[in-house]
C-alpha cells in the first residue's frame, strides 16, 4: 500500500509542478514571489511525504526477502 501511495504523491507533485509553469506563463508579474514559494513549499511535503513511503515499502520488502 505504501508504494502505491507513494507513487500517487509522485505523480501528484509533477502535476503541481506542472501547474506552477502553466500559472507562471499566464498570471502576471505581480505577487508572483509568494506564489512560487508557496507553490514550492507544497511541492516539496508532497515529494517527500511519497519518497518516505516509498523508502518505508522498500525497507519492507527487504526484511521479508
Amino acid at each position: 500500500m505504501d508504494k502505491v501511495i507513494g507513487n500517487w504523491l509522485m505523480d501528484v507533485a509533477k502535476y503541481v509542478a506542472t501547474a506552477i509553469i502553466i500559472g507562471a506563463v499566464f498570471k502576471g508579474e505581480e505577487e508572483s514571489e509568494w506564489y512560487y514559494w508557496l507553490s514550492f513549499g507544497i511541492l516539496a511535503v508532497i515529494i517527500a511525504t511519497g519518497l518516505i513511503l516509498l523508502k518505508n515499502h522498500e525497507k519492507k520488502n527487504s526484511k521479508n526477502n
